[in-house]
Parts: C-alpha cells; sequence; structure tokens
C-alpha cells in the first residue's frame, strides 16, 4: 500500500508539471500574439508624432500602420478566443480594444501631447495584458532559472525597452522638426536614455543567468542579446551627441529612424529568439516529465512482478516454522510446559523457535519454584533472566515478601513488636493485615506500658465483638479507672464514697473497700476530739496499723498537754498581779522626765525649721546656676553653627565666583560661534543669489527651485540678525559677570571679616561658660551641707520623740 500510494504521488506530480509547462506554452504563444500587435503600435505612435510635428512624408505610413494594427488586433482576438477562456484575458483585451478605437475616433483632430498620451494608454495597456497573460499561464512562477530569465526578459524586459524607444523616438522626431531642445525635452530625453540603458543592461543579466543553468540558450539567443546591446548603444550614442547634448539640432529624420529602427529591428528579433528558445524549452521539459512517467510505470511493474515472486519465497519459508510456532503457543496458553522444540534453521524463524524453547524451560523452572514455595520452603533463589523479566522480578518479589512476612511473625514471637511490615500495595492483602495485626499488638502493648506507669487515661477500643484481647483490656482499663476516682476522692477527704467489688475474688476492689471503712471510722474520731471530747477511745486494726496507732498516741498526748494547761494559767496569773503593783511605783517617775524632753523637743522643731529655709534657698541657686550653664553650652553650640554656615557660605561664594568666571570664557566662546554663524549666513546669502540666478537660467523647470533659493535667501538673513542679536545680549552678559565677580569678591571679604568676629564671640562665651561651670559646683556643694544638716536635726527630734 504504501508503495501504491509513493506511486500515485509521484505520477501526480509529474502530472502537475507536464500541466504546468503546457500552460506555459500557452501563455508563451498569447504573449507573442500581443508582442507583434505592440510592435505595431510603436511605430504607429512615432509615425503619428513625426507627422504631427510636420513631417508630411509619414502621412501615407499612417494609414498603413493602423492597418497593420487592425489586423494583427484581429489576429490576436482569434487567438483570445481560444485560450482567452484558460488565461481570463478577455477583460483585459477589452481595454486594449477600447483604447485603439478612441485614437481612431480621435485621430483626425488629434494634437500632439493627446497623441502622444492616447498611445501611451493603448501600451500601458497591451504591457498589462501581457504582463496578466504572464500570471494567469503561470510563467511569473516558472521553477527553472533559465526558463524564467528568459521568461522574465519575454515579458516584461523587452516589453518595457519597447516603449521607452519609441517614446524616445516620438519626441526626438518633434525635436528634429523643429530643429530645437526644449529643457523639457533635455530632461525627458535624458531620462528615457537612462531607462533604455537600465533595460539593455537587465536584459543582458538575464541572459547570463540563464546561460549559466543552461548553456543551449548561448546557441539560441547569445547573437540576438549582442546585436540589440550593439544597436542601442549606437542608438543611445545617436540621441547623446545629435541631439541631448548637441550644440545644433543637425541630423535628418532619415538618419534618426535608421538607427531607432535599427534598434527596434534588433530588439524585435531578440523577442523573436527568446520566445522560440523558451517555448522549446517548455517542450522538452514536459516531454523529459512524459518520460519520467514511463520510466517511473515501467519501473513500478517491474516492482510488483519482483515483489510478488519474492512475497511467495518469503511466504513458503516462513508457513511451517510459524506453524510449528502457533501450536507451541496453544500448548503453552493451556499450561501444558512438557512439551520440546527443535529447530535446525539458522533465520529469524529459527531464531524464534529456539527462544520459544527457552521460554518453555524458563516456565518450567517457575513452577517447580512455585511448588516448593506452596510447600513453604521460602529458600528459593529466584534468578529473573534480565532487568525486564517480569515474571521472574514478580516471582522475586513475592518470594522476598514471603520471606519479610516470616521474619515479622517470628520476631512477634519473640515479643519483638518494634519491627515494620513493608505492605507492598493497597490490594496487598496479606501484607495489610499483618501491618494490622503489628499495629495492634503495638497499640496494647503502649496501653500496657501507661498503666503500668499509672496513666489511666488511655483509651482502649475493640477492634470488635471477637476482640477477646481489646475487649478484656477495655474492662481492665475501666475497672482501674474506677478505683482511682475512689482514690482521688478519698484525697479530697471525701469518705462517704461507695467501693463495690467486681467479685468476691477481687483482692484489689475488697482491699480499697476495708480501706475506706477503716478511714471512715478514725474521721468520727477526728469529729469528737474536734468538739473537745478526749474520752473517745481509739482501736488499731493491728500492730501493723500505722494510722491507727498514731491516732491513739495522739489522744494521749492531747490530754496530757490539756492538763499541763490548766497548771500554767493558775500560775500566770499570780505573777500578773505583782506586775500590776510594780508599774503604780514607777508612773510618777515617768511623768517628770516627759516634761524635759517636749521642751528640748521644741527647740530642736525652731532650728530644723531655719535649716530646711537654708537648704531650699540653697537649692534655688543650684537650680538657676544649672539654668545659667545650660544656656551657656547651647550658646556655644549655636555659635559652633554660625561659624560653619558662615565657612559654607565663604565656600559658595567662592564657587559662584568661579563658575561666574567660566561663564564670561563661554560667553566668550559663543560670540565666536556666533561670527561663524554670520559667515555662514553670508556665504548662505550669497549661494541663495546664485540659486536663484540659476533657476531663472532654467525657466518653468527651475521654477520651485527658485523658490527654494529664496527661503535659504530669507534664512540666511534671519540667521545673520539672530547672532547679532546674540552678540548684544552675550555682551551684557559679560559686563553683568565682570560686575557680579567684584560683588562676590567684597562679599567674601566681608564673610572673613564675620567669620573673625564670631571666633571671638565664641572665646568670651567659652570663658564665661567655665565661671558658671565653678558657681554651679559651689552651689551644689552648699545644697548638699544644709540636706545633711537638716536630715541630721530631723534624727535628734526623732530620738528625743522616742525618749
Amino acid at each position: 500500500v504504501p508503495l501504491f500510494f509513493l506511486s500515485y504521488l509521484l505520477f501526480d506530480q509529474l502530472a502537475t508539471n507536464i500541466n504546468i509547462a503546457n500552460k506555459e506554452r500557452i501563455g508563451v504563444q498569447y504573449i507573442n500574439a500581443v508582442k507583434v500587435l505592440l510592435v505595431d503600435v510603436e511605430d504607429a505612435m512615432v509615425t503619428s508624432a513625426a507627422l504631427l510635428n510636420g513631417d508630411s512624408s509619414f502621412q501615407s505610413k499612417i494609414s498603413t500602420k493602423q492597418s497593420d494594427i487592425d489586423k494583427h488586433l484581429g489576429e490576436l482576438d482569434e487567438a483570445n478566443s481560444q485560450l482567452g477562456t484558460e488565461l481570463k484575458t478577455t477583460e483585459k483585451l477589452g481595454a486594449v480594444k477600447n483604447s485603439w478605437r478612441n485614437i481612431k475616433d480621435k485621430s483626425s483632430g488629434l494634437k500632439l501631447d493627446e497623441s502622444y498620451a492616447l498611445y501611451n494608454r493603448l501600451t500601458t495597456d497591451l504591457l498589462a495584458l501581457i504582463a496578466h497573460a504572464a500570471d494567469t499561464s503561470t510563467l511569473i512562477l516558472d521553477p527553472e532559472l533559465d526558463t524564467y530569465y528568459l521568461m522574465d526578459t519575454n515579458t516584461a524586459k523587452i516589453p518595457s525597452l519597447f516603449e521607452s524607444i519609441s517614446q524616445a523616438k516620438s519626441i526626438s522626431l518633434g525635436v528634429i522638426a523643429r530643429k530645437t531642445l526644449t529643457p523639457d525635452e533635455r530632461v525627458t530625453l535624458a531620462v528615457l536614455m537612462d531607462k533604455i540603458a537600465v533595460g539593455r543592461d537587465s536584459i543582458g543579466r538575464n541572459f547570463d543567468v540563464a546561460n549559466g543553468k543552461n548553456p543551449i540558450v548561448r546557441s539560441k539567443v547569445g547573437a540576438s542579446v549582442s546585436d540589440s546591446a550593439n544597436s542601442i548603444n549606437q542608438f543611445l550614442d545617436v540621441l547623446d551627441k545629435r541631439l541631448v547634448n548637441a550644440q545644433a539640432i543637425d541630423i535628418s529624420s532619415n538618419d534618426y529612424l535608421a538607427s531607432a529602427t535599427k534598434a527596434s529591428s534588433s530588439i524585435s528579433s531578440l523577442y523573436g529568439s527568446t520566445s522560440i528558445t523558451l517555448d522549446e524549452l517548455l517542450a522538452g521539459r514536459a516531454k523529459s516529465y512524459a518520460n519520467t512517467v514511463w520510466i517511473a510505470a515501467i519501473i513500478g511493474v517491474l516492482t510488483l512482478i519482483f515483489g510478488g515472486a519474492l512475497v511467495k519465497l518469503i511466504i513458503s519459508n516462513i508457513t511451517s516454522p510459524l506453524k510449528q510456532a502457533l501450536e507451541l503457543a496453544n500448548q503453552l496458553a493451556k499450561g501444558d510446559v512438557s512439551t520440546t522444540i527443535k529447530s535446525d534453521s539458522k533465520d529469524e524463524i529459527g531464531e524464534l523457535l529456539i527462544a520459544m524453547s527457552e521460554v518453555v524451560s524458563y516456565l518450567n523452572d517457575m513452577a517447580a519454584a512455585a511448588n516448593s514455595i506452596a510447600g513453604g520452603d521460602l529458600s528459593q533463589e529466584i534468578r529473573p533472566k534480565s532487568s525486564k523479566d517480569a515474571f521472574g522480578q514478580a516471582f522475586k518479589n513475592m518470594v522476598k515478601t514471603l520471606q519479610s512476612i516470616a521474619n515479622v511473625a517470628d520476631s512477634i514471637s519473640d515479643g519483638n513488636l518494634s519491627i515494620q511490615v513493608e505492605v507492598q500495595s493497597n490490594t496487598d492483602v496479606f501484607g495489610n493485615a499483618f501491618k494490622r495485626m503489628v499495629e495492634n499488638l503495638r497499640s496494647m502493648a503502649q496501653v500496657a506500658d501507661s498503666i503500668s506507669k499509672g496513666e489511666l487515661t488511655v483509651k482502649v477500643r475493640a477492634r470488635s465483638t471477637q476482640d477477646a484481647f481489646g475487649n478484656a483490656f477495655e474492662h481492665m482499663v475501666e475497672n482501674l479507672r474506677s478505683v482511682a476516682q475512689v482514690a482521688d476522692s478519698i484525697s479530697k477527704g471525701q469518705l462517704n464514697i461507695q467501693v463495690s467489688p467486681q467479685s468476691a475474688q477481687d483482692a484489689f476492689g475488697n482491699a480499697f473497700k476495708r480501706m475506706t471503712d477503716n478511714l471512715r471510722t478514725i474521721a468520727k474520731v477526728a469529729d469528737s476530739i474536734a468538739e473537745g471530747d478526749l474520752n473517745v477511745q481509739v482501736e488499731p486494726q493491728s500492730e501493723n496499723d500505722i494510722f491507727g496507732n498514731a491516732f491513739k498516741k495522739m489522744l494521749d498526748s492531747l490530754r496530757h498537754i490539756v492538763r499541763d494547761l490548766m497548771t500554767g494559767v493558775q500560775s500566770l496569773s499570780s505573777a500578773t498581779e505583782e506586775l500590776v503593783a510594780t508599774s503604780s511605783q514607777q508612773s510618777n517617775s515617768i511623768n517628770e522626765q516627759a516634761s524635759s524632753i517636749q521642751e528640748i523637743t521644741t527647740t530642736l522643731d525652731e532650728i530644723r525649721a531655719i535649716v530646711e529655709q537654708s537648704s531650699s534657698k540653697a537649692k534655688e541657686v543650684v537650680q538657676v546656676t544649672e539654668q545659667s550653664l545650660d544656656i551657656s553650652k547651647s550658646s556655644q553650640q549655636e555659635l559652633d553653627k554660625v561659624v560653619g554656615s558662615m565657612n559654607k557660605i565663604k565656600d559658595q561664594v567662592e564657587n559662584i565666583a568661579e563658575n561666574i568666571l567660566d561663564l564670561s570664557e563661554k560667553t566668550i566662546q559663543i560670540g565666536e560661534i556666533t561670527s561663524s554663524v554670520n559667515e555662514i549666513a553670508e556665504q548662505s546669502n550669497l549661494l541663495a543669489v546664485n540659486a536663484a540666478i540659476e533657476a531663472t537660467r532654467a525657466g518653468e523647470a527651475g521654477k520651485g527651485f527658485g523658490v527654494v533659493a529664496v527661503e535659504v535667501k530669507n534664512l540666511a538673513a534671519r540667521s545673520k540678525k539672530a547672532t547679532t542679536q546674540v552678540r548684544s545680549i552675550l555682551t551684557e552678559i559679560q559686563k553683568a559677570a565682570s560686575t557680579t565677580v567684584l560683588v562676590t569678591e567684597e562679599g567674601s571679604k566681608k564673610v572673613e571679616t564675620g567669620v573673625d568676629q564670631v571666633y571671638r564671640i565664641g572665646s568670651n562665651i567659652k570663658s564665661l561658660h567655665e565661671v558658671i561651670v565653678e558657681s554651679s559646683n559651689a552651689a551644689r556643694q552648699i545644697a548638699s551641707s544644709t540636706s545633711q544638716q537638716v536630715i541630721g536635726i530631723e534624727q535628734i527630734a526623732q530620738a528625743m520623740k522616742y525618749i
């Protein structure tokens, strides 16, 4: 199928190339018909121009040329009826007919410029028709360099060259008839000469490229290219020396037409030779494509024959071994690995059978290993054939997993619950069950460890109603938690709580019940003691009842203490009576001493008031001196700032003076520049005058240049006026700069004087600051002494009060 598809693409491409080549030949055929009409139109335009310029010898030729145009236009119309539908040229041909009909209708009363415009319009329509035919016939897209550049020469370069030569001929015949050449005609002929030279060179370059691609082009077109180039050079030489740059027009119309006609004829001959060569090359290309089709068809048929024979041979050599391989595959699909394969073939099928034999041997090994594993033997060592042996890798991983599970079970049997169970995947039922079992055992171990540390807040949840281990642990924790709550209540003094043992064998619960009963009895004894009843009796439970024995000893001790207190109260009462008698005797002596002490205290209060007043004045002096000290420091700092500012002002004034001097120098340089600008303005003025003179000489064509010259002159005048104003402004700036420099120098001197005065003031303030510092220190010492005196007097007064 791929071969047929590629063959189809090849034949389709070849057919397309043949159609393109044939369509290009149709375009060449059509353009040849247009070329004949273009030559007639160019000749008619020249003839009409000569006749309208006053040369009556062309009167008889004009009707002949018109008849030729009608004839060849009819032939083109006939060619269009055959080729126009495919090339889509009917509309463009209609424009050509309308232009020619317009010329014929107005031919009797046309002026020279009108005739020239109408013929140019007709030529433009013919060139557009040629370009359109080149587009629609795909000539413009020709893929080969030789035919492409011949096409470009035939459809673009030669028609354009024809047009330029015909225009030059039309203008030149009028010049020759008048024996004068206007400036406009001189410029127009110069432009046409340049276009003709460019066209000649373009044709030469196209020919060089086409010949470089296909040397046959030289033998077909080389002579015509050389002849046309020589004829065009001669024609250009006549235009240059006898018309455009001639001192006097002395060439006759016959001599001129001989040179022009020779150039046109050589171009027409080149047109014909390029058209023939282009058509031959396109025909050869189409024939080459057709031959390629036949060659491809023959090769395709031979390929099919050879391929069929090869396929038959391959099938005969492959079918039998493949049948044997298929039977083996069916047996393996049924699980039968007891079969054996023998093959002596060395080809790919033989290698396939050998590979299948190795597969059978491999499956036998895997089956033996699986039987051993099923018997509980996990010591089997499975070795995969390669890293891509999925079956071997799976068996190896299975054995590894089983060995890991066996190791976990062994560790659990030894009490090791820290081992980790690695689950192979989410669907690993065996691994997940073992992992959950280990996690459950580890959880129970953690609960037991917490209970052993006295932590009863741990939560135990049985996995299910069948979880005997979990349910037993859950009941145990609940019982311990209940006992702990009882103990907590007892620790808070709550003894009315009831303890219910789980059974007669509940040693822990029964012991707790007896303990609470004993504590409740002790609490009743304590209540009686608190009410003052020391006759209550405490009966210890046994010799080892530390709490009961201690309570009994405490009660005995309390009885002895009460008896001792009663004896002490009686002794205290006798001593109190003796103390009252003694204190009444000392009361009179104390009253006399108190009167003397009161007088001393009054005197000390007066001294303290005087000292406090002195201390207050000393503090006021200290405050005044400290304020003076702060003012002097502030003055010193502000003075330093003033000195810094004065120095900055001095530096800035000096900088201003330097900048103004630089500005003065720049103004001098600007003055030199304005002088140069003034000279340029004078030169521009002279240039504008010369340009105006040349514009006047050029006449109508130089009007635009004359306007430019006037503007340049006005610009030069404005530039000169502006430079005068700039020079005046610069003079004023220089005067102002000089004055500013003098002022800044005086200011700098005054700033220096101010800085000296500020320095002297700073020295005086510094001396004053030192005196204020000494006064402040003395005032502080006085204040400190008076404060100490006040404190001493207050201490004496306080002591007298105690006395």
